[in-house]
Parts: structure tokens; sequence; C-alpha cells
């Protein structure tokens, strides 16, 4: 259950990450080294994330 709660949050990340503007990221978060690199790694959660859900959501239903 927990790797379920985690795979949320990390889609939620990922997605907050990618669809925030350049200038917002830039102000919540001043010590970002790069704002494209930012949305790159909320790109990578938010795909693994959405893995992880799937994949549980399988174990769940006993198909693997």
């Amino acid at each position: 259950m927990l790797n379920f709660i985690m795979a949320i949050v990390m889609i939620l990340f990922g997605g907050k990450l990618i669809i925030t503007p350049v200038n917002q990221l830039i102000r919540q978060f001043p010590k970002i080294p790069s704002p494209m690199a930012a949305k790159i790694g909320g790109g990578i959660a938010l795909i693994l994330g959405i893995g992880i859900c799937v994949v549980q959501i399988l174990l769940w239903l006993k198909k693997i």
C-alpha cells in the first residue's frame, strides 16, 4: 500500500513540476540550477510513478 501511495505522490509532484511555468519555478525554488532540468526530472518522476502504479495494480489483481 505504501508503494502505491508513494507512486501517487511521484505522479502529483512530477505533474506539478511539468505544468508550473518556468518563472514561477525560479521564484519557488531559487537555488534550482536549471528549470529545464527540473521539468525533465518531473517528467521522469511522472513516468516512474505511472509505471509503479500499473505494476502495483497488476500485482493486486494477481496478473503478475
